[in-house]
């Protein structure tokens, strides 16, 4: 199992992921913007299963399904993509979050900070391009966490995927 989580030193001295420079997309919240040009109002395109949503100086990739949200952007102030994975906030502070994809390819990430929304776990900088790059390559994947004595396992598509990527970069 690769540990996608570990955050670089970078990424230490610069907080969890910067996402407050992401606005959840997909109507979790209508919120202003929160740094990364994406607005209230913003353009959307379905890409199959993914919406890529456009603000005025960036866009966003993003899957929802029952009990997890995907979200791919560009780090604030660069072009280099990041991938966050966002769960239910019962799932609390630090919770491990098990990852596989249709190929058996499998990582785990932990959640680095929780609101009254939902719980997020970035995946670390150098593991990022790793990721995006199996994504390109299956089909679907799940990811799996628990809440309290449940186990929450939350099917996701990548149909659509590579071409939602493509409109980022």
């Amino acid at each position: 199992m690769t540990d996608v989580s570990r955050p670089s030193r970078l990424a230490r001295r610069r907080g969890p992921f910067s996402l407050r420079t992401l606005v959840l997309a997909g109507g979790l919240l209508a919120a202003g913007s929160l740094g990364t040009g994406i607005t209230a109002a913003p353009a959307q395109a379905e890409v199959e299963r993914w919406t890529v949503v456009c603000g005025e100086s960036a866009c966003l990739a993003d899957y929802q399904a029952a009990g997890l949200q995907i979200l791919i952007a560009p780090e604030r102030g660069t072009r280099r993509l990041r991938a966050i994975l966002r769960v239910s906030h019962k799932a609390g502070p630090d919770a491990p979050i098990a990852l596989r994809l249709d190929s058996g390819w499998t990582a785990h990430l932990r959640t680095t900070a929780c609101n009254h929304l939902f719980c997020q776990a970035a995946v670390g900088l150098e593991a990022t391009d790793e990721v995006l790059a199996r994504f390109r390559k299956d089909f679907e994947g799940m990811a799996a966490y628990r809440v309290g004595d449940q186990t929450v396992v939350a099917r996701f598509s990548l149909k659509g995927f590579s071409n939602a990527l493509n409109q980022l970069q």
